[in-house]
């Protein structure tokens, strides 16, 4: 006699679950314990398991429809059915001497496990239990995938999709969403003695920029040990000034140019102005930004979590800082 699976009550007040996906196919072999398909209801979500050994005969509701407690919606048979089938939730199924399939029976087709829905009128979001978890664990909001459009109902895998989602106010209104920002200081002395003394013992002359910019590459590579070739663009307040690769592995002079256009990161220049920080918006590469203040030079670095993660950007803010404190004792 076939087994039919019902939705089941999970409230007190509960009159009807909201089916989130199935797990099992029409005519899919399962046992009694197999998860066969998540139900939530009152702001939670549960895995219901088969509850009899056979073989799927009828699923009888798609995800995402909201179906009354008691209805039957799945019918599971001792042997594999001739033609399984799938059809939305209408009337109750009869009782068990009715026949499984309908004369008119569609052709099967899967379970639409990943058919976009709109999020309920009541804000509930469509997730399983995995994917509750695992956001709960990380502190993430599934709310950020309703908003960004992302199809319900939620799996583990679009936990990794909420991670690099732009998180909006992490440091504050004032930064754009998603963008984040490290600041430091570093004495001015470093830069202008190394310079003075580059020009007083070998009568040479070097670009502050090109200073930092074999700073920033150096502190960079640190922070991100498998990067490769390293491009730094350089700019002030008007746009781009120029690039260079791999600047932290040649000499001061003998930077080799590169296009602006493929960079990893962009060091702004700022000293040349009363500007002292600044918050814009995000870049397609983490920005350092180097500004003047009286005996200080006041560093900022704006990243995004596509680009950076958090130990990375503050070994990166850290060696950074450190190296311009202490020129010479980093270029040698």
């Amino acid at each position: 006699m076939p087994h039919e699976v019902i939705m089941p009550v999970l409230g007190m007040a509960q009159d009807s679950g909201l089916l989130v996906t199935w797990q099992k196919a029409p005519g899919d072999a399962v046992t009694a314990e197999d998860v066969l398909f998540e139900v939530e209801t009152d702001k939670s979500t549960m895995e219901v398991p088969a509850g009899a050994d056979g073989y799927i005969s009828a699923l009888l509701a798609e995800p995402g429809e909201d179906v009354p407690t008691g209805q039957t919606i799945a019918i599971i048979s001792a042997e594999k059915p001739q033609a399984p089938t799938m059809q939305p939730a209408a009337k109750p199924v009869a009782q068990a001497d009715t026949p499984v399939t309908k004369p008119d029976a569609p052709a099967p087709r899967p379970p639409q496990a990943r058919k976009a829905e709109a999020p309920a009128g009541d804000g509930r979001v469509l997730a399983s239990p995995k994917a509750r978890r695992l956001a709960h664990q990380a502190g993430l909001d599934l709310n950020r995938l309703v908003a960004a459009g992302h199809p319900q109902p939620y799996r583990a895998v679009d936990i990794e999709v909420l991670k690099d989602l732009p998180v909006a106010g992490r440091n504050g209104p004032d930064i754009a969403p998603g963008l984040f920002q490290i600041t430091a200081s570093a004495p001015r002395a470093g830069t202008d003695e190394f310079l003075a003394w580059m020009l007083e013992d070998g009568g040479i002359s070097i670009a502050a920029t090109a200073l930092w910019a074999s700073f920033a590459a150096g502190a960079m590579r640190r922070a991100v040990p498998d990067a490769g070739d390293l491009t730094v663009m350089l700019s002030d307040l008007t746009g781009a000034t120029g690039a260079v690769l791999n600047p932290d592995k040649t000499r001061l002079l003998h930077q080799v140019a590169a296009p602006t256009d493929a960079a990893d990161i962009v060091l702004r220049d700022l000293t040349g102005s009363p500007i002292t920080g600044l918050r814009l918006s995000a870049d397609a590469t983490p920005v350092l930004s180097i500004a003047s203040d009286g005996e200080w030079l006041r560093l900022s670095l704006d990243f995004t979590t596509g680009q950076l993660d958090d130990a990375a950007a503050i070994a990166l803010m850290s060696g950074f800082a450190e190296r311009l404190a202490d020129p010479l004792h980093h270029l040698l």
